[in-house]
Parts: structure tokens; C-alpha cells; sequence
């Protein structure tokens, strides 16, 4: 029994070499002792504990790296690899150079909107509310802290250091400019 879970692929051409292929995909086997379909086990039920489950991480988290400096560097005219080193970076002259790249899936170009949105609401409960290791007190998603900073923030303000207004004070008396701020 092969088991595929939430393949990832990408590949690129490669110019003068051989094209860049990252294939994610989780292939799992069953478990020495697992029974198949019509098989018996001489270990009892196994639970699915004994799958493996996918990492990034290693050749993953490289080639992963890899694919996503083709897609904000090089395919988008920008600096890339030793492009950013630190050693250039540093410099008082630095030109960054940076790229970025946005993609836009609509999800009901694959399914009803609704379908979707309970797809992904299961998803979330799963992910929230799975096993943490020890110290670890929540599980979040990407873009949660953000959102709720967010929230937080339109109700009790954009939080400012308290010296923020005599530098703006100052800085504005600098450049015979009003301060904006009342006194």
C-alpha cells in the first residue's frame, strides 16, 4: 500500500543544465507488520501514530528555499543567491535589489466557495487543535498573531513609544515645520 499525502511539485527549467525539480510528495509504506486489505497482523491494530509525517526540513527546506529564490529573484529581474550576502548588504552603497512575487488562486475556480470555506475550517481545527509538545501553550495558523494585532489595534490604538512626539516635535521645529501634534 503507497500512501501520497499533500504532494508538492515544482519544476523549472533549468537552462544549460538539467531542470530544477523539488518534489515534496510524502510516500509512505505501511509498516512492517501492518495487515493490508484481506491480510492479518500478528501486532494487533496499529495506529496511524506509526505513518510518517511530512518535515520540512533538510533537502525539503533547501530545495524549498531554492524555488522560491527562482521565483523572487531570478524570474523576477532581481538580485538572488550571493546577491544578498551580508558582506554587500552591509555596505553604506548596499542596493538591495530585492524581488517579490504575489499569486492569487481563486478557490471557486476548483470548487463551490462554501465547500471551500469548510475545507479550510476543518483544516484549521485540525492544526489548532492538535498535539503541542511540552511549553507550547497554542497552536497558530500564519497570519493569525497579525490578524489579532490588527483587531487589537483598531480598538486601543497603534501603540507609540512615549518619546515618539518630541521627536516629532523636534524634528519638525528642525525643518521649521508646525508640529502636528497638539501641545
Amino acid at each position: 500500500m503507497w500512501n501520497y499525502q499533500n504532494p508538492l511539485a515544482i519544476a523549472i527549467p533549468g537552462g544549460q543544465g538539467p531542470a530544477l525539480v523539488l518534489d515534496m510528495s510524502v510516500i509512505a509504506t505501511r509498516p512492517q507488520g501492518m495487515a493490508g486489505e484481506g491480510e492479518t497482523s500478528t501486532r494487533g491494530p496499529i495506529a496511524s501514530a506509526f505513518l510518517p509525517r511530512p518535515v520540512i526540513g533538510a533537502h525539503k527546506g533547501s530545495g524549498l528555499a531554492l524555488v522560491l529564490e527562482v521565483l523572487t529573484g531570478v524570474l523576477t529581474g532581481a538580485g538572488f543567491g550571493q546577491d544578498h550576502a551580508p558582506e554587500y548588504l552591509e555596505a553604506p552603497d548596499a542596493q538591495y535589489n530585492l524581488g517579490h512575487l504575489f499569486g492569487a488562486l481563486d478557490p471557486t475556480l476548483f470548487m463551490p466557495l462554501e465547500q471551500f470555506s469548510s475545507r479550510i475550517d476543518r483544516l484549521r481545527t485540525e492544526i489548532t487543535q492538535g498535539q503541542r509538545v511540552p511549553g507550547v501553550e497554542r497552536l497558530i495558523l500564519p497570519g493569525e498573531l497579525e490578524h489579532e494585532r490588527r483587531d487589537t489595534r483598531l480598538r486601543q490604538g497603534i501603540p507609540v513609544h512615549a518619546d515618539a512626539p518630541n521627536a516629532l516635535r523636534t524634528f519638525c521645529e528642525t525643518l521649521g515645520l508646525d508640529s502636528p501634534l497638539a501641545l
